[in-house]
């Protein structure tokens, strides 16, 4: 990540905004080129992060980058996101499976063994899922010398005559102030463990300001503290909404086989089929899944209103409506005259 200084911070909003988005870019070209290696389990995750991050940079500058931030090119990365997404759920759903497999009772674990294997075996054959992931790959290849020659056009002295550039410490402090009140208001909105829309909200908007900041991490403890916090709370709703994602998910396959095994009880009934041995779901572990899901909920909404009750709220965006306002009246430091 490039290096902030209060200099930098004084100077026009689009260079030093191109300049992070570059540096952006250049993180995920490094994780897209990692993805050529099978065993590095991590590139496509990285690729996803530092696609985000380069999202988030790009809309929140738009008005000072150019031409760099066309709709076309908006839609285009759009797209590379969401296909790079196509088989990051199933591998979070696999791990945390995985991990009820070991702890609880016999029959809990077995199922959780069991909707792994279904879930491995559904997404290593499932075509569409690579299929996604390579057309992202190419389409991201293809884009980025673009995208990388209009950023780095924004680096370029503003033409004569052109409106003069609000500085970047200015247009960011704005940001953070915006940003953080939407994530004040999405935070106070979520009402109990199961509000998953609200939550997933939440989420995001945590995880957009704390990408706006990040160029800002040393600029002082106060600034780092924030930071760490956001990613606390990235960490704990996005543990709660795999939670959710993983309880719908039981929800739905649950009421499937019990659907299955009432039509095929209904069939042997009317003598339509012959009363052989009934399929062998481990329907009660799944059950017991769903309850051990719905508790994992609790638990992180009780975390969650430990760690951002509503007086621990009003202290962390007080303090960080105090750095941005600090923030926008940032000026350049003063150049030393050298000696004669």
């Amino acid at each position: 990540m490039i290096r902030v200084t209060s200099a930098t911070l004084a100077g026009r909003a689009g260079r030093l905004s191109a300049r992070i988005a570059l540096s952006r870019l250049d993180e995920a070209v490094a994780a897209e080129v990692r993805m050529a290696d099978p065993r590095d389990a991590e590139a496509l995750h990285d690729l996803r992060v530092s696609l985000r991050r380069l999202r988030t940079c790009l809309r929140a500058y738009r008005p000072w980058l150019r031409e760099a931030v066309a709709d076309r090119l908006q839609r285009r990365l759009r797209t590379v996101a969401a296909d790079t997404g196509a088989g990051r759920d199933a591998e979070v759903q696999a791990a945390y499976l995985h991990g009820f497999e070991s702890r609880g009772p016999r029959s809990r674990g077995s199922a959780a063994g069991w909707l792994r294997e279904r879930v491995e075996t559904r997404q290593a054959g499932s075509e569409d899922g690579a299929q996604a992931v390579a057309r992202a790959r190419t389409a991201f290849r293809g884009l980025e010398p673009e995208l990388r020659q209009r950023l780095s056009a924004s680096l370029l002295r503003p033409r004569r005559g052109t409106q003069p550039q609000p500085s970047f410490a200015r247009v960011t402090g704005d940001l953070v102030l915006k940003a953080s009140s939407k994530l004040q208001r999405r935070l106070a909105s979520i009402r109990s463990a199961r509000d998953v829309k609200r939550a997933h909200r939440a989420r995001i908007a945590g995880k957009r300001l704390r990408y706006l900041m990040e160029p800002l991490r040393r600029r002082s403890a106060a600034w780092g503290r924030c930071l760490t916090a956001l990613k606390g709370l990235q960490d704990t709703l996005g543990e709660l909404h795999d939670m959710h994602v993983l309880s719908a998910e039981l929800a739905s396959l649950i009421e499937k086989l019990a659907a299955e095994e009432a039509r095929r009880r209904l069939r042997v009934s009317l003598g339509e089929e012959p009363a052989g041995p009934a399929p062998r779901y481990p329907l009660p572990g799944l059950l017991g899944l769903a309850r051990a899901a719905r508790r994992r909920e609790d638990r992180l909404y009780a975390r969650h209103g430990r760690t951002w009750g509503e007086s621990r709220r009003a202290r962390f965006f007080g303090e960080l409506s105090s750095l941005a306002e600090s923030l926008r009246g940032t000026t350049p430091a003063p150049r030393r005259s050298r000696s004669p």
